[in-house]
Protein backbone atom coordinates (compact mmCIF):
# COMPACT_ATOMS: atom_id res chain seq x y z
CA UNK A 1 0.00 0.00 0.00
CA UNK A 2 2.78 2.43 0.76
CA UNK A 3 4.12 1.99 -2.76
CA UNK A 4 1.07 3.78 -4.09
CA UNK A 5 0.96 6.49 -1.40
CA UNK A 6 -2.25 5.17 0.10
CA UNK A 7 -3.21 6.12 3.65
CA UNK A 8 -3.02 3.10 5.96
CA UNK A 9 -5.73 4.51 8.19
CA UNK A 10 -3.58 4.56 11.32
CA UNK A 11 -1.24 6.98 13.01
CA UNK A 12 2.12 5.21 13.27
CA UNK A 13 3.28 7.73 15.88
CA UNK A 14 0.74 6.21 18.32
CA UNK A 15 2.40 2.78 18.32
CA UNK A 16 3.66 2.08 21.83
CA UNK A 17 4.93 -1.48 21.65
CA UNK A 18 8.54 -2.34 20.81
CA UNK A 19 8.83 -2.38 17.02
CA UNK A 20 11.61 -3.71 14.82
CA UNK A 21 11.84 -3.54 11.06
CA UNK A 22 14.15 -5.86 9.13
CA UNK A 23 15.21 -4.86 5.64
CA UNK A 24 17.89 -5.60 3.08
CA UNK A 25 19.95 -2.70 1.80
CA UNK A 26 19.62 -3.93 -1.78
CA UNK A 27 15.87 -4.62 -1.85
CA UNK A 28 14.85 -3.58 -5.37
CA UNK A 29 11.16 -3.48 -4.40
CA UNK A 30 11.42 -1.16 -1.41
CA UNK A 31 14.20 1.35 -0.97
CA UNK A 32 16.04 1.94 2.30
CA UNK A 33 14.85 5.55 2.22
CA UNK A 34 11.20 4.42 2.10
CA UNK A 35 11.75 2.02 4.98
CA UNK A 36 13.61 4.72 6.88
CA UNK A 37 10.63 7.07 6.58
CA UNK A 38 8.38 4.33 7.97
CA UNK A 39 10.75 3.53 10.84
CA UNK A 40 11.02 7.23 11.73
CA UNK A 41 7.25 7.45 12.20
CA UNK A 42 7.16 4.75 14.90
CA UNK A 43 8.48 5.97 18.27
CA UNK A 44 11.53 3.99 19.36
CA UNK A 45 11.43 1.68 16.35
CA UNK A 46 14.60 -0.15 15.40
CA UNK A 47 15.84 -1.02 11.94
CA UNK A 48 17.93 -4.14 11.45
CA UNK A 49 19.65 -4.33 8.08
CA UNK A 50 20.88 -7.17 5.95
CA UNK A 51 23.35 -6.49 3.17
CA UNK A 52 22.92 -8.15 -0.22
CA UNK A 53 19.84 -10.06 0.92
CA UNK A 54 17.41 -8.83 -1.71
CA UNK A 55 13.67 -8.57 -1.31
CA UNK A 56 13.23 -12.02 0.26
CA UNK A 57 15.91 -11.59 2.96
CA UNK A 58 13.37 -11.84 5.77
CA UNK A 59 12.05 -15.17 4.48
CA UNK A 60 15.57 -16.59 4.51
CA UNK A 61 16.32 -15.22 7.98
CA UNK A 62 13.22 -16.20 9.93
CA UNK A 63 15.24 -17.93 12.63
CA UNK A 64 17.24 -14.77 13.29
CA UNK A 65 14.06 -12.70 13.42
CA UNK A 66 12.35 -15.10 15.83
CA UNK A 67 15.41 -15.28 18.09
CA UNK A 68 15.53 -11.49 18.25
CA UNK A 69 11.84 -11.27 19.10
CA UNK A 70 12.20 -13.90 21.82
CA UNK A 71 15.24 -12.14 23.27
CA UNK A 72 13.26 -8.89 23.37
CA UNK A 73 10.52 -10.37 25.55
CA UNK A 74 12.85 -12.01 28.06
Amino acid sequence: MSLFGMDWGLDLSRITCPTTFWHSTDDANSSMSAVGRLVNQVPGARLRKWHNGGHSAAARNLEQILRTLLDDIR
